[in-house]
């Protein structure tokens, strides 16, 4: 995390924008972030071991359980004007869903934006979202493989890039609130566990 407690809480008053970075390195995930357990009693929350597979987000293995890391209501960046870059990847298989966005209170309800991979769909895809959400599918196929997902706000459409490719547009269901940070997993249906690791997350205003 760079500058993060400087542009957040602005202790001196000059009003630089809010910038985050997190490399998930070390042996816990940065103290900024807060751990949630949507629904279910028992996520697993920890640095992975092996290799350079940073953070791992993981359900118990009971049907629906989702589990989150987000800023505990801190909601530095702009509706209608940020950004967030993440690094990411499904570990598990079938009926899973892994999550990064922007959102106001989870990656589950409204107002967020976020890109996506699951099992229930065939690519990758973004979801915009007021009171109403809306999908765009990419081209890049749903998988277990590391991606890097973009995701940009403005005030009249939101941008999704994956893999430095820009991959669609949606000028409907913007969220209309300010937003804070979000990584999410879940199991859709199955009693199984699901993970998702993460290895970068950066979010700014523009």
């Amino acid at each position: 995390m760079t500058n993060s407690m400087l542009s957040l809480y602005n202790p001196f008053g000059n009003n630089p924008q809010p910038h985050f970075i997190d490399y998930f390195d070390g042996t816990q995930e940065k103290s900024f972030w807060n751990r949630d357990a949507i629904s279910g009693n028992c996520p697993v929350f920890s640095m992975v071991d092996c290799g350079s597979e940073g953070f791992r987000v993981q359900t118990d293995n009971v049907s629906t359980e989702r589990a989150e890391l987000d800023f505990n209501n801190r909601r530095p960046f702009a509706e209608d004007g940020s950004v967030f870059i993440a690094q990411m990847r499904r570990v598990s298989g079938a009926d899973t869903q892994s999550a990064v966005g922007l959102m106001n209170t989870s990656l589950n309800q409204n107002h967020h934006i976020r890109i996506h991979d699951s099992t229930a769909n065939t690519f990758k895809r973004m979801v915009t979202r007021d009171t109403s959400g809306s999908s765009f599918d990419s081209t890049i196929s749903a998988d277990t493989n590391w991606f890097t997902a973009r995701g940009e706000l403005f005030s009249s459409f939101a941008k999704m890039y994956i893999n430095g490719g820009f991959e669609n547009v949606s000028t409907v269901t913007l969220p209309t609130v300010k937003l804070q940070g979000g990584v999410f997993t879940s199991n859709l249906s199955s009693s199984i566990a699901a993970e998702t690791r993460f290895k970068y997350f950066e979010a700014f205003n523009h």
